[in-house]
């Protein structure tokens, strides 16, 4: 297995600039923003053009698993030939649901904190199982840096835990978000199981999004991890069959919205694009998502263009 193969196994990329390059859609594992990763395919490194951060295999898969660089270099096992597995790391190893060990967040003045200072109370946190881990985990022999962050626990339609997604509330790592080893966000769709079939409904990125809206009472609101969207989700989303789609990706999605109309409007009975004048959902109030969502508009061509230009 090459260091390619690595990132087409684990993300969401695709071979751009004459195939010398991967672009990778998923979030970066070090500062959590998407689709600004890019791995030169020849020379096996790579830079994020948000954060700045460059890296190599081992870096990489460290910080995206959440291990040591002696592990994740035993886990990549370099050579010659590109990364080769370990022997004991099957399938069943990586993909296993497990979570750390955590307090209630009420437990954690600092998680009580962070999460006041992103308007997300007791009663929000207890609706989505939010908890808080003050330590790092152990499974098997693998060190998980797991502390001080929160944790989301993620589940698919049926309600069954598929992962969980850490959020760094200490400032000092360099890697804000830090999800469970194998869990696949291409394949999933963050809340799916608290939302309505025939309803509305807000598509937005991450979990943070979600929750920006459910407080203003757009309780029918899905994340799909990325302002990408896989045609697995896309099956999913479909599935609901919504009376009408609200895609509310971030600010600077622009024109991915446009694409996710033009490959996949005609699976759905009406898409509206919502603009949020430059902000997240979680940084605006109730007042302003509701006058965004009364404010959306349908795809036109004359809208792209402008955005293009």
């Amino acid at each position: 297995m090459t260091f390619e193969d690595y990132i087409l196994e684990h993300f969401r990329a695709e071979r751009v600039s004459m195939n010398t390059q991967l672009l990778v859609h998923d979030e970066c594992p070090f500062c959590g923003a998407s689709g600004r990763l890019y791995v030169d395919r020849k020379k096996g490194v790579g830079i994020c053009f948000k954060c700045s951060e460059g890296f190599g295999a081992v870096k990489f898969v460290a910080a995206h698993q959440g291990v040591s660089r002696t592990r994740a270099r035993s886990i990549l096992n370099e050579g010659e030939q590109g990364i080769k597995p370990l022997e004991d790391d099957t399938p069943e190893q990586v993909f296993s649901v497990w979570f750390p060990p955590t307090v209630p967040v009420c437990h954690s003045p600092e998680a009580v904190a962070y999460l006041s200072g992103r308007g997300i109370g007791q009663e929000l946190a207890h609706q989505f199982g939010i908890t808080y881990c003050n330590q790092n985990t152990m499974v098997g022999d693998r060190e998980y840096w797991t502390k001080g962050r929160i944790i989301i626990p993620l589940f698919d339609a049926a309600g069954n835990a598929v992962g969980w997604q850490g959020r760094d509330i200490t400032g000092r790592s360099r890697m804000k978000y830090l999800f469970m080893p194998g869990f696949n966000g291409a394949e999933n769709v963050f809340n799916i199981g608290g939302v309505s079939e025939g309803d509305y409904l807000v598509v937005c990125e991450g979990v943070f999004d979600v929750f920006g809206w459910v407080k203003a009472g757009m309780t029918n609101t899905v994340g799909t991890f990325g302002k990408k969207i896989s045609a697995q989700q896309v099956d999913i989303l479909s599935a609901l069959n919504p009376a009408v789609l609200f895609i509310a990706w971030d600010s600077d999605a622009t024109m991915n919205k446009f694409e996710f109309v033009e490959r996949h409007g005609h699976r759905f009975k009406q898409i509206r694009i919502v603009d949020l004048q430059g902000k997240d959902a979680d940084e605006l109030d109730r007042n302003a998502l509701l006058t965004a969502i009364s404010r959306a508009s349908e795809y036109s061509w004359e809208a792209k263009i402008l955005q293009a230009l």
